[in-house]
Formats: C-alpha cells, sequence, structure tokens
C-alpha cells in the first residue's frame, strides 16, 4: 500500500470515528436545543414536558433516478467520447437536503476505456421551490481501464463532486440535470484515473 492511499484510508476512518464520537457523545449529554438537560432521553421516552409539543420525525421523500450523458476522461489513454448511465436512490431528510446513493457505469464508444462506481453522499438544495440549484459530493468504491497503451485496471475508493439543477422538486416526479467530477485514490500507469461529465436524470 502506498503513502498516498494509506493516508486517505486513515483520513476516511478518522472522519468516521470522529463523526461516531460526536453523535454518541450528544446523544449520551441529553441536552435538549434551548439548552436545558435531559437525562435518559431515548427515541420513544417522552417526558412528561413533551406531551404537548409539536415536534415530530419528518417522513423522507424516497425517489429513485436514471440518468444518462456525455463524459470524458483522464489517465486512461481514451480520446474518445464516454458514454455514461446511472441509477440513484435519492432519500430527501431535510427541506434542504438528501442522501444518495449511486451506481453509476460508463464506456468510451470506442470501446477504448470503461469506468464503474458505488457511492455513497449527499447534496444540499439552497432553495425550497420548484428550481433550485444542488451541490454534492459522494464517496465509494470505483473502478476503470483503458485499453489503448495497455493501462491497466485499477480500483479502489474514488470521490466525485457534483453540482447541477433540481427541476420540479415539489412534485414526486423530478428532473435533475448535473455536472459530476469524478476521480479514483490510487493511480495507474499514467496518474489518477478521473472522468467528468453531464446527465439529465428522471426522479420518480
Amino acid at each position: 500500500m502506498s503513502n498516498r492511499e494509506y493516508f486517505f484510508r486513515n483520513v476516511a476512518f478518522g472522519w468516521l470515528a470522529g463523526l461516531f464520537i460526536c453523535t454518541s457523545a450528544l446523544s449520551q449529554g441529553g441536552f435538549n436545543l434551548d439548552g436545558t438537560a435531559d437525562e435518559g432521553r431515548q427515541v420513544g421516552n417522552i417526558q412528561d414536558y413533551e406531551v404537548n409539543q409539536l415536534k415530530k420525525r419528518r417522513k423522507s421523500l424516497n425517489l429513485w433516478g436514471f440518468g444518462f450523458g456525455p463524459s470524458w476522461s483522464r489517465h486512461l489513454e481514451s480520446k474518445a467520447m464516454m458514454y455514461s448511465a446511472s441509477l440513484t436512490h435519492h432519500r430527501e431528510v431535510h427541506e434542504h437536503g438528501e442522501l444518495r446513493i449511486r451506481f453509476g457505469a460508463g464506456g468510451a464508444e470506442d470501446g477504448s476505456a470503461y469506468q464503474g462506481s458505488a457511492t455513497l453522499g449527499g447534496a444540499f438544495f439552497p432553495f425550497t421551490g420548484d428550481i433550485t440549484p444542488l451541490i454534492g459530493a459522494e464517496f465509494g468504491f470505483g473502478i476503470t481501464s483503458g485499453k489503448e497503451l495497455n493501462v491497466r485496471e485499477t480500483s479502489g475508493y474514488t470521490g466525485a463532486g457534483i453540482v447541477g439543477m433540481r427541476f420540479f422538486r415539489t412534485s414526486d416526479t423530478q428532473m435533475e440535470l448535473t455536472f459530476r467530477y469524478e476521480s479514483l485514490v490510487k493511480e495507474n500507469e499514467k496518474g489518477r484515473p478521473a472522468h467528468w461529465g453531464a446527465q439529465i436524470s428522471i426522479l420518480y
């Protein structure tokens, strides 16, 4: 394992460990949003003073999205345009955000390169109307290969950034236009493989 891979692995595990410690400390500390202590509070354990409060869990919106569009690659030694497709599970857990589980794949039109990935992440929506921009990030596992000049198949951790627009968001059938940049952490003979492109998706 190279020093770069070792570093990224430790950063990922450190981030997850820190998140777990922080959430555990908050849940064990028992504090309300107004700063008052609430010892022994658990899910489903309602205190006497909470009986008349209107706070409740929000049911998340559950959508599946299918996307298709052009993309291009770097360090796969392929100059041909790639076609990419994706299947994404969207869980809108807040009016300004969603969780995303995405499975994507793509290949060059001349068969000289291909890529695929499975990622988990989220997106932020600044507005709550019918049309809103979005920005997000995802992390997961990916694989790439280039046939020209014998670029070997490379797989490992992958990270992606996305920006775009969501249309008809107040409906349970929506449309999304996104630009995505994704790169593997691991390098091949030419460098760190990456691919980027645009997709239009229908969510239902």
